[in-house]
């Protein structure tokens, strides 16, 4: 791959591959007029000015296809890089074809799509997709990563068979491994759970039309007569197990997909305004339009994107855009709010984490350090060390040997200056804990705070000698292994140390509710901006997220402190508080006298209790951090467009005093077709002011190019 342009100097020596005889030329205009007898060229021909730059890109296109499949040759690139190259960072445009780095497709589409009346609006993760199919990134037959870390993971039942048969669900497979391809310990596992999801809905799709057939057929079989009874059982549509997504994927299947999407939302139900996994139909959205998009692809790549296939695949993308919306996601989230306002805070209760924490930390002192007690260690430091750093589950339980190994210690890169500064218990905190970062949510590296209790535990769970003498797999780099060559499951670990002891709500004590909890309880500790912002900066999330989706209505803020500002001026009491803070308010003498005669009226309300199976809330859990996740996607793509939108310059048209004096001081420059450097611009806008004329008053790069412009147009 031949990389940019020296500093200065000009390289004239672009090659481009030729979409008849597939040679690379350097000069693709003259070399395209060869083959004046193809109808293509014919018509280019026919005009009075011929361009042939949609013909060079489609050549180009063929040409680093055929590169990309044989993994040898040259790929021809709309700009050169300059630094390391890496062929699947790049794929060609789904609208013209030519190749450029996929984090600026999204750019390059609005350009090219500029030139056209029927312009497409689509998102950026559609367009990397479609690029990656067409460039043959992506493919039908399972990968070595696929192969290797999903399938084996995947519940062997009906839909794991289904999305392993299917090729447009193995491509969904692997676009979100390679979406998460940072994330090598947890990406198998999201890869896994979307191919199954739309698993689910190919097969609900062939129910519904199954049922569907079979309802016609026997509406219509009414009217016959004769020995019907056994002619209708032979002949009712059985459902086409062999029938795929490919299939289904068409505008007249719609409305069939939109009551598939809501079936897979109500698994085992029997009233459908209620949905059990509203977020399932959310995500299908998504999952959906990358399915889509996958088809056209694989449909352009063998064909055209004139055929017939290609166009259905846009109106299913149009109707979608249309409907989908009205029909299934805002019945999902309706959903989603009306149990929002009737879900009760399951935060955990101070008195169970104070039990835990008081017998971590007895455990971990006393338990003898040997191989009989490796497991039990590993379930100790995990536990501990989620609950007191309150971090997710993920996070603890990935910490890799490497990453504890560079852990900082007491005193590690504090400057002396503002150590003396430290009262007496931060000091004593520095010089007691440890501090190391582990790999958050996005990629964001974040803080783990290690105890000085867990110390001593931890320093045996990372020893060659401990590892060895417990049977660890040699090789394991995980901090806290299990039996194989992988880790422990923290979640696995937290309820393991909540059996032993007898908790008053043992469910309530997960990753998500400590974080809640602590995001909750800040609200009564009257931080300042600063200190807020460390709160959240640890917990691994924006002020937004902590503000909307950790941070709790507290009864207790609202009853304690509200209601203080409600009495004072349901009394008309404000003037007499005017100037003080909410904490020197005294409305003892309003308050304590009928504090004997509160009616508690929850007691007399007819409520159904509804016990939820603590398994039951962690799959619900995760199900809500997955649409949480695709929210995110969105708002980040709406991000990325707005920072794209840079402000429209206007431009002002050349006068006929500037082109004259462009063609007397650049005479020689147009004859030649050649231009200028920015030595020989400045020389001549120097004379240009010397003789008072207007061209000096011209930006540099817009004389180059107005120049470049004259010489490309005679």
């Amino acid at each position: 791959m031949n990389q940019g342009q020296s500093r200065g100097v000009r390289i004239y020596d672009n090659r481009h591959a030729c979409y008849f005889c597939e040679k690379v030329v350097l000069h693709i205009k003259e070399h395209l007029k060869t083959h004046r007898n193809q109808d293509m060229v014919k018509d280019i021909l026919k005009s009075d000015q011929p361009n042939f730059t949609s013909l060079r890109k489609f050549g180009d296109d063929r040409h680093n296809r055929k590169c990309v499949e044989k993994k040898q040759g040259e790929i021809i690139l709309a700009r050169r890089p300059k630094g390391k190259f890496d062929v699947t960072d790049y794929g060609p445009c789904p609208n013209c074809r030519e190749w450029v780095m996929l984090d600026h497709l999204k750019l390059h589409y609005r350009h090219c799509q500029s030139h056209e009346k029927n312009t497409v609006k689509m998102r950026r993760k559609d367009l990397v997709f479609q690029a990656q199919v067409l460039a043959g990134h992506l493919k039908d037959e399972p990968s070595s990563l696929m192969s290797k870390e999903v399938l084996p993971i995947m519940t062997r039942d009906v839909m794991s068979q289904t999305a392993q048969n299917d090729p447009l669900v193995m491509a969904l497979g692997e676009s979100w491994l390679r979406r998460n391809r940072g994330n090598v310990e947890k990406r198998k596992y999201y890869a896994s759970s979307r191919m199954r999801l739309c698993a689910r809905l190919l097969l609900a799709l062939r129910d519904t039309k199954s049922n569907k057939d079979e309802k016609t057929y026997l509406e219509e079989g009414d009217d016959d007569e004769g020995d019907g009874d056994v002619k209708c059982e032979a002949l009712v549509p059985k459902a086409d197990d062999s029938k795929g997504l490919w299939h289904y994927l068409k505008p007249n299947h719609f409305d069939d997909i939109v009551l598939a999407a809501i079936k897979c939302a109500i698994p085992n139900a029997d009233d459908e305004d209620d949905l059990l996994a509203p977020s399932n139909a959310i995500m299908l959205k998504y999952d959906l339009h990358r399915l889509i998009n996958s088809k056209w692809a694989m449909i352009v790549k063998n064909g055209s994107a004139d055929d017939e296939e290609a166009k259905n695949c846009k109106t299913l993308l149009a109707l979608m855009d249309l409907e989908w919306e009205e029909r299934v996601t805002r019945f999902a989230r309706l959903v989603l709010a009306r149990r929002k306002y009737e879900y009760k805070n399951e935060l955990p209760s101070p008195k169970d984490i104070e039990q835990i924490t008081k017998y971590l930390r007895k455990e971990l002192d006393h338990l003898e350090l040997v191989a009989d007690n490796f497991r039990r260690l590993v379930a100790l430091c995990q536990a501990r060390i989620l609950l007191y750093n309150k971090r997710r589950s993920g996070e603890v339980e990935t910490i890799k040997l490497q990453c504890y190994a560079s852990r900082s210690k007491p005193s590690d890169g504090i400057d002396e200056s503002l150590e003396s500064d430290l009262s007496p218990v931060e000091k004593h905190l520095l010089e007691s804990q440890e501090f190391l970062r582990v790999r958050g949510k996005r990629g964001r590296p974040v803080p783990v705070i290690i105890p000085p209790d867990a110390k001593r535990a931890l320093a045996f769970l990372a020893s060659v000698k401990g590892r060895r003498s417990s049977g660890i797999v040699e090789g394991n780099p995980y901090l806290f292994p299990n039996s194989v060559n992988h880790y422990a499951r923290a979640y696995e670990s937290l309820r393991f140390v909540c059996g032993e002891l007898d908790l008053r709500a043992p469910h309530k004590i997960t990753s998500v509710s400590m974080r809640k909890y602590m995001a909750t309880l800040t609200q009564m500790m009257n931080l300042d901006k600063n200190q807020l912002e460390w709160v959240y900066s640890h917990l691994g999330h924006t002020k937004k997220v902590h503000k909307e989706h950790y941070r709790q209505l507290s009864g207790l803020v609202e009853k304690t402190q509200v209601s203080k500002i409600l009495l004072i001026q349901d009394l008309n009491l404000t003037s007499k508080f005017r100037g003080q803070k909410l904490d020197d308010f005294d409305i003892r003498d309003l308050v304590l006298p009928d504090a004997d005669t509160q009616l508690h009226s929850s007691d007399h309300l007819s409520i159904p209790v509804q016990n939820m199976d603590p398994e039951e809330c962690m799959y619900s859990e995760e199900a809500a951090n997955e649409e949480a996740t695709e929210e995110k996607d969105e708002e980040e793509d709406e991000l990325d467009e707005a920072k794209e939108k840079t402000p429209r310059v206007s431009r002002q048209r050349w006068t006929a005093a500037e082109m004259k004096e462009l063609k007397e001081y650049f005479s020689d420059f147009l004859k030649t077709k050649t231009t200028p450097r920015q030595a020989v611009i400045e020389k001549m806008k120097k004379k240009s002011e010397k003789a008072n004329g207007v061209l000096h008053l011209r930006a540099n790069h817009l004389i180059i190019k107005k120049i470049s412009y004259i010489n490309h147009s005679k």
